[in-house]
């Protein structure tokens, strides 16, 4: 990197990889970098401060880590940019001729002679106070939400010429549950943007076994954790063949325009929400996909029914599971045959009840989440590759799949899943068990018949 400060050009030794480009070009007002170890995140931290330290005279840089000790040790964050930066630009505080510290208060800071400060600070007790143009976080997944927004708030220092920098925060992270993966990674909150740094794309710069010396040091959850970039991994976690970066695709409405066939999965919800999931299949690549969802608290069957039958207008529909415990009788005390299984079949949602246990489901699932070498991938073109995908608008069953939890793990019991926000599971559950269960499936729509009788010829 070549900079003309004062007149003199300095020159910073710095190659960075493609991940770390693409974080320096971010414009969001957050960018969020990294989510693995060894993927360059303090470097690339201290690097983007220093472009902006450089760029903006007279601009304040405030760099952070929850613990201000933990920064300022060795190979961290403070003697990382200290080392990296030309000394012959920075203002030295001297005492009788000689160099005591770069910094002439606590916290410490850094003045260049072009008039920039480098602001180092730990946010444990952090009061907003001063206005910077330019902020970065390391290892925010340590800090406070709440704490990252009243930072954010400081984004507003004018600078010595009456200009104003582009303003931006910084973070990088390792994964961790909580507020970074809501607002970057579940959905992107207004002004964010994540830029996935792996050890993979940092390999010129790390031990040629870094990754191999990993892989046989952690477990398989801090593996996929720390060096894969997962973050959803932890012990016992029912569905690990999930990966966000290879299971979810974006959205195409390919689906609708060339009328692929289309399977449909409901688990009606009484105490909790009724959910329906659709999945549509590519004729030419055979690739499955999970296309649309619908997610409700509160309805009656009827309602259900309803929005459910109204949203798939116009599909070639081929067959509708429910789960069959809807065709339990007797819960309309004014009608003893009446039962949900019935009252969608009358509202035109027509079902067939979904048949295989528990474990059965579980099996489903990790089936259609599977890898196959002989695959490639529909977006990146890369070997192995799943044969069904999620497209990106179904995101109740993006942010529920990860999180469900094998039942009593303690015990050993790893055959089923506990029955917490297991919706999105059991509707696409009760179609896999179908899919993966019977031949081929059909080029044209077939017919239902009911328990109580044929549905008189109706396709849906």
């Amino acid at each position: 990197f070549l900079f003309m400060v004062n007149g003199r050009l300095i020159k910073t030794e710095y190659k960075p990889n493609d991940k770390q480009l693409l974080g320096h070009a971010s414009r969001a007002r957050r960018t969020l970098f990294g989510g693995a170890w060894g993927g360059g995140k303090t470097r690339w931290l201290a690097q983007d401060g220093f472009h902006f330290l450089m760029t903006f005279p007279g601009i304040e840089c405030f760099f952070a880590r929850y613990d201000l000790a933990a920064l300022m040790k060795p190979t961290q964050l403070y003697e990382v940019f200290l080392t990296k930066i030309a000394p012959e630009i920075m203002v030295p505080y001297q005492q009788g001729g000689v160099i005591l510290q770069h910094w002439k208060s606590w916290p410490p800071w850094i003045r260049f002679t072009n008039g920039s400060r480098a602001i180092f600070d730990g946010l444990k007790d952090y009061q907003a106070s001063a206005e910077f143009g330019w902020v970065g976080v390391d290892q925010a997944e340590e800090v406070p939400w709440e704490t990252l927004v009243l930072l954010g708030s400081r984004l507003r220092q004018k600078l010595p010429n009456s200009t104003r920098p582009p303003y931006r925060m910084r973070l990088t992270c390792n994964p961790d549950p909580g507020a970074l993966k809501e607002n970057f990674i579940d959905s992107l909150a207004p002004g964010c943007a994540f830029i996935q740094a792996l050890a993979s794309d940092n390999q010129v710069n790390l031990p040629p076994d870094y990754i191999k010396d990993r892989r046989e040091e952690l477990t398989p959850e801090d593996f996929r954790r720390y060096i894969e970039g997962s973050w959803e991994a932890f012990v016992g976690q029912a569905l690990s063949e999930f990966s966000r970066s290879i299971h979810v695709v974006p959205y195409h409405d390919d689906w609708i325009k060339e009328k692929w066939p289309v399977w449909r999965g409901i688990d009606h919800g009484v105490n909790h929400p009724t959910v329906g999931l659709w999945i549509t299949r590519d004729p030419k690549e055979s690739d499955y996909y999970f296309c649309m969802e619908y997610d409700a608290m509160g309805r009656t069957a009827g309602e259900n029914a309803e929005a459910i039958k109204s949203m798939s207008l116009g599909m070639t529909l081929m067959v509708s599971k429910i789960d069959p415990q809807t065709a339990r009788q007797g819960r309309d005390s004014k009608d003893p045959q009446w039962s949900v299984f019935k009252e969608y079949n009358r509202h035109g949602v027509y079902c067939s009840l979904a048949h295989g246990d528990r474990p059965g489901r579980l099996a489903a699932w990790k089936q259609a989440l599977q890898l196959h070498d002989d695959r490639r991938h529909v977006v990146t073109g890369l070997y192995p590759a799943p044969k069904f995908y999620i497209m990106d608008n179904c995101t109740g069953l993006i942010k529920t799949l990860p999180e469900l939890k094998y039942k009593d793990v303690v015990q050993g019991y790893a055959e089923d899943i506990e029955k917490v926000n297991d919706d999105f599971y059991d509707a696409g559950g009760f179609i896999l068990v179908h899919l993966l269960n019977q031949p081929p499936p059909l080029k044209t729509p077939t017919v239902d018949y009911m328990p109580f009788g044929p549905c008189r010829g109706r396709t849906r």
